[in-house]
């Protein structure tokens, strides 16, 4: 600034210009002494009006334990001819309290470029610089990592918790050219995360918008490679030109997802390779999960089945279906339960299925397990079994011969229509004795050497007397043979009334 004796401003003017201006405006002589100010720096200085400032150093001002520093200050702008832009420096009020203030000073020339003092301005940032303590006090004490940038690519604050996860401390990477190599030391990798990271910049600068986050594989100081969603927003209400860089690190979440898809793999590996059709039932009834058995049992897709309940998949007017609902509560609350359920397929087919329900867990849920095996062929099996039987039952009966079916103790297994009704019981009287109980004495007493001689012969014909239940008796010829029923083997007599 030059200052000209000769053609000064007028005085009113010079003194309305600065009087308006909503800084603290002051300049020095160069031996430190006052030559004026405006009126907001005469009140900062405790003083009625700026005239009262004049011939005062600031050893002379409230601020005298900065006056040190002020003047060095001052004496080395004077002597380098250098303006000294925008610094701050802490003042001590009249009051005897310390506010912050940003300063500027800029050498006062004469016409002929001669230094002859100094002219300063500032303004009190007291209110900024407390909002930036508080602001730095969260975020050293967050425990999610957080960085400040400033417009020229340098790094100027890591909080406690950025070195903690990741290792590195302003030393290691005082600047974002020094960070990028160290964190993205794979070339293409960094060139992708420096476009993506500038484009998302422009967008969000562009559209006033939130910085959308990245998802990055940050390398640590000690080789480690962590995952973090970083973000970035500008302080431009509490720092101007300072930019907040978040990193969340997620890699333990990243690792606990990964762990939970292997652990799927796994079972959903075991639950498809299981030859029965399994399901997976919540507390409500619906499906929850199916196995590759179900699929190919009923022959529709797994997505198919997920939110539909058991009634869906009922054969018609086939099931009791209430009693289902019975049976997967007791079974959710720690009952195994067994039942038969006819189903319907995807051809429109009913099947016959059996299905055992336990209680089980599904990634925390209680829920019920389902374990269903088609038992078509064993229906098909079990009714041509039961022909057979009919049919076996119908000849058993109607033989004119008695015939008595026994274990190897005596004991009635079965007894034919002709053989109780000839001795005068019902089927049901008989089958409660013992064959010892209707021969007579001579011949009860033969009966194991009798039995002994089927066992060893597989075939004997005997003559024997038995009790009627009208006490008479009837002599009969038993031509008996050894037989093997169900693994066991049985004694099986024709007997003849002679």
């Amino acid at each position: 600034m030059i200052y000209n004796p000769g053609q000064p401003p007028s005085p009113n003017l010079l003194q309305d210009i600065i009087e308006e201006v909503p800084i603290r405006i002051f300049w020095k002589d160069t031996e430190g002494r006052y030559l004026g100010c405006n009126t907001l720096f005469a009140i900062d200085a405790g003083l009625s009006r700026p005239d009262e400032l004049i011939g005062k150093t600031d050893f002379d001002m409230g601020w005298n334990d900065q006056a040190e520093a002020y003047r060095a200050d001052d004496f080395a702008v004077m002597a380098s001819g250098e303006s000294k832009l925008g610094f701050e420096e802490p003042q001590t009020t009249p009051e005897g309290k310390t506010i912050w203030l940003r300063t500027s000073k800029v050498p006062l020339r004469n016409e002929q470029q001669q230094i002859i003092g100094i002219l300063g301005i500032y303004e009190d940032i007291t209110a900024q610089k407390q909002n930036e303590t508080r602001f730095q006090s969260v975020i050293d004490a967050s425990p999610v990592p957080f960085a400040l940038n400033d417009s020229r690519q340098n790094i100027i604050y890591l909080n406690p918790a950025f070195t903690s996860t990741f290792g590195y401390n302003l030393e290691d990477i005082p600047t974002l050219e020094v960070w990028w190599p160290k964190a993205y030391p794979d070339s293409k990798y960094r060139a992708w995360v420096a476009t993506t990271w500038q484009d998302r910049l422009d967008k969000s600068t562009r559209e006033a918008a939130p910085f959308q986050p990245l998802e990055l594989d940050i390398h640590c100081k000690d080789g480690s490679v962590r995952t973090a969603i970083v973000g970035a927003s500008s302080l431009a209400g509490v720092a101007s030109g300072i930019y907040l860089v978040t990193l969340f690190d997620i890699t333990e979440r990243k690792r606990s997802e990964q762990k939970l898809s292997e652990s799927e793999k796994t079972y959903r590996g075991i639950f498809n390779s299981l030859s029965e059709a399994v399901y997976i039932l919540d507390a409500h009834g619906s499906f929850l999960d199916v196995n590759e058995g179900a699929v190919r049992m009923y022959g529709f897709p797994r997505s198919y089945f997920i939110g539909k309940n058991p009634g869906d998949l009922s054969a018609p007017n086939r099931n009791d279906l209430n009693r289902v609902i019975e049976q997967l509560g007791l079974a959710l609350h720690g009952v195994p339960q067994t039942l038969e359920f006819w189903a319907l397929n995807s051809k429109g087919e009913e099947f016959p299925k059996e299905v055992h329900l336990y209680p089980g867990n599904y990634f925390g849920k209680q829920v019920v397990i389902a374990v269903a095996t088609n038992i078509s062929a064993r229906k098909q099996q079990q009714a041509l079994l039961e022909s057979s039987r009919q049919r076996f039952q119908t000849l058993f009966d109607s033989s004119t011969d008695g015939i008595f079916v026994l274990d190897m103790q005596g004991n009635f297994i079965d007894i034919n229509r002709t053989a109780y009704e000839r001795l005068g019981y019902t089927k049901d009287e008989l089958m409660a004795k013992n064959l010892s109980e209707l021969d007579t004495p001579e011949f009860s007493a033969k009966l194991p050497d009798r039995f002994a001689e089927v066992v060893n012969n597989g075939t004997a014909i005997f003559e024997s007397a038995q009790y009627c239940k009208n006490g008479s008796i009837m002599p009969i010829e038993a031509n008996t043979r050894i037989l093997d029923l169900d693994g066991q083997q049985v004694v099986f007599s024709h007997i003849r009334d002679i």
